[in-house]
């Protein structure tokens, strides 16, 4: 049983297995509310992060946007708790009823002054991207996977349609997925890294940072836990489906 690290940080491993756990945490951590630890199912070292109660968020999420998130994770090979994993952690939810995200959440970064001006300063939509960065997964896309080249400047009220989205969403995870790859035998990590993933998607790559994990990414460990909680609800709700 190997467990991944960056660095000499904490550790992770998965485990795919009928008890729905996905991703396990070497040791235990203190998440907050609402979020918990628990050890697996099946026994064994490790810890698996969970939100607490049912996993409400990842079964409104595919009642929501199941059939974008599915195509998207055919088209770009990423698996679908990666992909819930990081919309939710970063699209906000509807103020009406937070039981859903919302597809025109929006971050304006500092030194935002429009989005002609400062593409690289805004990030609309489901996945947060940035549209700048939105425009180079366009444009990549096309290369990789034949996706619609007709949005060669792409406006927020695009990123605002949740299937484009998640589709240039999940298309910048690909890129990042195949910079981790490149990586694998240096930092040791395996194909497809969602923690790995989760912190080149919001550093702009895997580098070295503070915390427990020394990954850098834009909210510490908090950012980490929260999607790898997350993921694991998806794994546990993909589990039940195909079960029943």
């Amino acid at each position: 049983m190997k467990w991944y690290r960056y660095k000499g940080g904490r550790g992770w491993r998965f485990e795919d297995s009928d008890t729905g756990s996905g991703l396990i945490i070497v040791e235990a951590v203190e998440p907050r509310s609402p979020f918990a630890s628990s050890r697996p199912p099946g026994g064994g070292p490790g810890h698996v992060l969970r939100t607490k109660g049912a996993p409400s968020s990842a079964h409104t999420a595919l009642q929501d946007f199941g059939a974008s998130i599915i195509v998207a994770s055919d088209r770009f090979d990423v698996a679908i708790p990666s992909i819930f994993g990081m919309l939710a952690i970063e699209a906000t939810r509807i103020k009406a009823d937070r039981s859903h995200f919302n597809p025109r959440s929006i971050r304006e970064e500092p030194g935002f002054v429009s989005d002609e001006k400062t593409p690289h300063r805004v990030s609309p939509g489901l996945m947060q991207t940035l549209i700048s960065t939105a425009r180079e997964a366009n444009v990549w896309a096309r290369l990789y996977r034949d996706v619609d080249g007709s949005l060669e400047k792409l406006s927020r009220e695009d990123l605002f349609m949740p299937e484009r989205s998640i589709m240039l969403g999940t298309a910048h995870m690909r890129r990042e997925i195949n910079n981790v790859e490149a990586d694998e035998k240096r930092e040791g990590f395996w194909p497809h890294d969602p923690i790995a993933l989760c912190a080149a998607y919001n550093a702009g790559s895997v580098r070295e940072g503070d915390g427990a994990y020394n990954l850098r990414t834009y909210g510490g460990d908090g950012r980490i836990e929260k999607f790898v909680a997350y993921h694991n609800d998806m794994c546990a709700v993909l589990e039940e489906r195909a079960k029943a």
